[in-house]
């Protein structure tokens, strides 16, 4: 599981740090700089793996490691697949919403294909953000409050689980705003819509890990984007290229 996230992790970052340029990846990729993104990034994973297990939140690959695949046909996690198209959706409106100022920034640079893009959405908007925001911060804060508190119940108190989903919705929704170059040109009312959008699919994810645990998160996050966002996206780029 480590592993698996620090991998992912490490060539997500790697394409969010290359930029919109295809011919960054190379780069991006460098021996000293990958290591350093690995060890980065694998300390913080093994961080979040142990703070979620304290803090009484579900990862079915250390609890039940023999028992995944079959977790990932029962109804929690159908559900989670069900609220991640409706995420996909949402993703798929923000595109919309802000590509022709992303397109104006970008004029003159080189630009990522949509491949390319996909795989970072993949990598680094989805899993590697499921691993900062609902692995680490979520399991960080209910964690903290547990050591505050002890009387509360292992992952299972409202309150800071609630606080929790609170915080990191915020931090995520902070931060697809400041992932987007052209954040502070957008009009008010479409960078409110941005914004709110991007906290709904922060709050709807994090209700996911709360509930069902991480791996129904990354499930919904990146089902949503492979199944819905990315499709409506080829579909547009075919249309009107």
């Amino acid at each position: 599981m480590w592993a698996a996230l620090t991998a992912c992790g490490t060539l997500g970052f790697a394409l969010a740090r290359m930029g919109d340029d295809d011919e960054g990846l190379l780069g991006a990729l460098a021996i000293d700089t990958a290591a350093e993104m690995a060890l980065s990034f694998g300390a913080l994973a093994a961080v979040a793996l142990w703070l979620a297990r304290n803090a009484g939140f579900t990862v079915l690959a250390l609890d039940a490691p023999r028992g995944v695949m079959r977790w990932l046909v029962a109804p929690q996690f159908l559900l989670a697949l069900a609220l991640g198209l409706v995420i996909g959706f949402g993703n798929f409106a923000v595109e919309i919403l802000t590509s022709d100022a992303v397109a104006s920034a970008d004029s003159g640079r080189g630009a990522a294909s949509l491949w390319t893009r996909a795989a970072r959405n993949v990598l680094y908007d989805s899993i590697a953000e499921e691993v900062l925001f609902r692995l680490l911060l979520m399991s960080l804060v209910v964690y903290v409050g547990l050591l505050l508190f002890p009387a509360a119940a292992r992952g299972g108190d409202a309150r800071l689980s609630a606080l929790a989903l609170a915080i990191s919705s915020l931090a995520c929704a902070a931060n697809a705003m400041i992932d987007l170059p052209t954040a502070g040109q957008l009009p008010v009312a479409v960078g409110a819509i941005v914004l709110g959008t991007e906290l709904a699919i922060g709050v709807v994810l994090g209700f996911i890990y709360w509930r069902i645990g991480f791996e129904a998160a990354v499930v919904a996050h990146v089902g949503g984007y492979v199944i819905v966002t990315l499709p409506l996206l080829a579909v547009r780029a075919a249309l009107w290229p």
